[in-house]
């Protein structure tokens, strides 16, 4: 894991980044404790199809997936339009690494509140095949197959995965086959075309979330309804993209992508059965100018991105009291289309004043706006948000060699995601305002040692127009704009790599955040929650890892700390604070010259510890029953595999 600074003579800009190795060595069955590297990241997995992702604490408060966060892979978004991601549907097998800027400061990303995941999926210059085998408990199962082929002009990988989990609670077999094609294609000396094509089958069945007793006492059970109706989440994904790259001269280039998205879903629950339809298209571009004026370097970049997408969403009864074998589709309760659209245009201007000191100007302007239909009421409505103006500035000053110190300013938005921007009544919700937040940070970044690297970030985040979830019954919520909250905090994070002996190799790391976010200004109906903390966060993460390398021997150990979190906005119940270690083994032998045998072998949560993974925050108890707000954490799992890497 690395955390990239340029020089100052080259273009201001941070992010956090993970290599292909950290996600190739990682434990295999998900994202989750690899992302955990990271500083400042916060990641709740109740399955694994329900990964949320929080970045300083902007999406703490989502349901059952990742919001507030713009994905991409390569250059093509991955998110849909109604801002909602799934990190789940892609292996870590089938990346060569990813990117995670913080915040809104990337403007050339459209300034989404929590910031931007970039995916890397490109094809290597390489000519291999390779495939992996991984076996572990509760019936975990993975097999990868990846081939890379290089021509003179032209790239191609195409890899294909298939995950098969049975879990080890009630109710939660899980099932996922993932395709992926990326190529390159060298058209002249100044063009070259890249395609993308990934697709994704899923069929999860759902535990769903415990009450405390239920966590304490039989923590693999699931919830007695989910149980019972068999409840599960079935979809197909797929995007395809085209990029076109033209250098057009040294100091010019420009970047053009198209692309069309198609989601086809099906989950039947206990209380309904929800049927969701998605298809999409969009376009990005971005040109770059580099130029020198009064002899200072410069950079413009000027850009814009335009994603549309129709949604039919319908929900149906469900009989499975009346059959008792599972799911049973009833009539239609009601069906809603609706047609949603955005428009990001960006802008950057990177100037560097001396040797030392440079600046990064950028401004985002965001226009959405959408068409619903209630299509048994025959009731339609148009309705687009306000104008949205997204100014950053970054300034970084290198104090010498190995001192670096980044200040920045942003403003960052999200809009309510479908779900949330439904009254009771299914209706549109025009009073309800996106959200807003100006973010402020400081970065100190040090190398003392070629050895050793460190960084210290102090931020604040003001978020206007916070959208929390009121629960209206058991199966349904709502959003509501509630206040404001504040978002203070740190991260620390040191990095060592070194040699300990002529062919051993020790990379050591730690990442720690603390979090001081409590809301500003919340006052919910006759609850005034001003000054508690803020709902789904913990105040402290902590992460610690081990990398050691010895000849084709390596270890990867990684400790995960969390702290208690409150799970409602009156902060009277929290969960309890955990420790999760994981251990992963590789060894490969060389069978040829070009033909290499990977040994893996590993333990995830090596001490068994009880834990709660996930958490649904504001859970209502309904019929005089607990809350259910608990998702448990996986106990002590072991697994190995096999594989085999032929390069030619």
């Amino acid at each position: 894991m690395k955390t990239k600074y340029t020089t100052a003579n080259e273009l201001t800009q941070v992010f956090s980044r993970l290599n292909s190795q950290d996600l190739v060595e990682s434990p295999q069955q998900n994202f989750t404790s690899v992302l955990q590297r990271l500083p400042g990241i916060h990641l709740q997995q109740g399955a694994l199809n329900t990964t949320k992702i929080n970045v300083r604490g902007i999406g703490a408060r989502s349901q059952y997936q990742t919001n507030r966060l713009k994905m991409y892979l390569n250059s093509i978004p991955i998110s849909t339009a109604n801002g909602t991601s799934s990190i789940d549907d892609f292996d870590v097998l089938m990346l060569n690494g990813l990117q995670l800027f913080k915040g809104p400061k990337s403007t050339n990303y459209g300034a989404r509140l929590g910031g931007v995941v970039v995916l890397n999926a490109e094809p290597k210059p390489l000519n291999y095949a390779r495939t992996e085998q991984n076996f572990g408990s509760n019936n975990y199962f993975k097999q990868h197959y990846e081939a890379n082929i290089t021509s003179k002009n032209s790239q191609y990988k195409l890899a294909y995965n298939n995950l098969s989990y049975g879990g080890f609670r009630e109710n939660s077999n899980y099932q996922r086959e993932s395709y992926l094609l990326t190529t390159n294609h060298e058209l002249s000396e100044k063009h070259q075309l890249k395609f993308l094509a990934h697709g994704v089958s899923l069929k999860a069945f759902i535990p769903s979330s415990l009450n405390q007793t239920d966590l304490d006492d039989s923590p693999e059970s699931a919830a007695f309804t989910w149980r019972q109706s068999r409840g599960y989440e079935h979809y197909t994904k797929s995007v395809l993209g085209l990029t076109l790259v033209s250098n057009w001269q040294p100091n010019f280039s420009q970047e053009t992508a198209v692309f069309y998205n198609y989601i086809d879903a099906y989950e039947p629950r206990p209380f309904d059965i929800l049927s969701t339809e998605l298809s999409g298209f969009g376009a990005r571009h971005l040109s770059s100018y580099s130029f020198t004026s009064f002899g200072l370097h410069s950079r413009l970049q000027l850009g814009a991105e335009f994603q549309s997408e129709n949604v039919s969403v319908s929900n149906y009864e469900n009989l499975y009291e009346q059959f008792n074998r599972g799911s049973v589709e009833g009539k239609r309760i009601n069906q809603f289309d609706q047609n949603r659209y955005y428009v990001d245009v960006f802008s950057n201007f990177n100037i560097v004043f001396t040797d030392q000191l440079s600046l990064d100007l950028g401004l985002a302007i965001n226009q959405t706006g959408f068409k619903q239909t209630d299509v048994l009421q025959n009731i339609e409505s148009n309705f687009n948000y306000d104008l949205s103006i997204l100014p950053k500035m970054m300034a970084k000053y290198v104090i010498d060699s190995t001192h670096v110190i980044e200040a920045s300013v942003s403003k960052g938005f999200s809009v309510p995601t479908l779900q949330e921007s439904l009254t009771e009544t299914g209706s549109f919700n025009t009073n309800l305002k996106p959200e807003e937040a100006w973010q402020y940070e400081l970065i100190y970044s040090t190398k003392p040692f070629e050895w050793l690297e460190a960084s210290l970030t102090a931020y604040y985040i003001d978020v206007q127009n916070l959208i929390v979830a009121r629960r209206v019954a058991e199966d349904r919520f709502v959003g509501v704009n509630a206040g404001s909250t504040n978002h203070p905090g740190l991260e620390i994070s040191l990095e060592s790599d070194f040699a300990i002996a002529k062919k051993i190799r020790l990379e050591l790391f730690s990442n720690s955040s603390f979090n001081f976010y409590e809301f500003d200004n919340f006052i919910d109906g006759e609850n005034n929650y001003n000054g508690n903390d803020l709902t789904g966060v913990p105040q402290y993460l902590m992460n610690f890892g081990i990398n050691a390398n010895y000849k084709r021997f390596s270890l990867n150990f990684l400790t995960n700390a969390v702290s208690k979190l409150p799970v409602n906005d009156a902060n009277s119940v929290y969960t309890e604070s955990y420790v999760v270690s994981h251990l992963n083994l590789n060894y490969k032998i060389r069978l040829a010259s070009q033909i290499d045998f990977l040994i893996r072998a590993g333990v995830q949560n090596i001490f068994d510890n009880a834990y709660t993974a996930s958490v649904v925050t504001n859970a209502v108890g309904f019929g005089g029953s607990q809350p259910r707000y608990f998702y448990p954490g996986e106990p002590r799992q072991f697994f190995t595999g096999l594989g085999l890497n032929y390069q030619f």
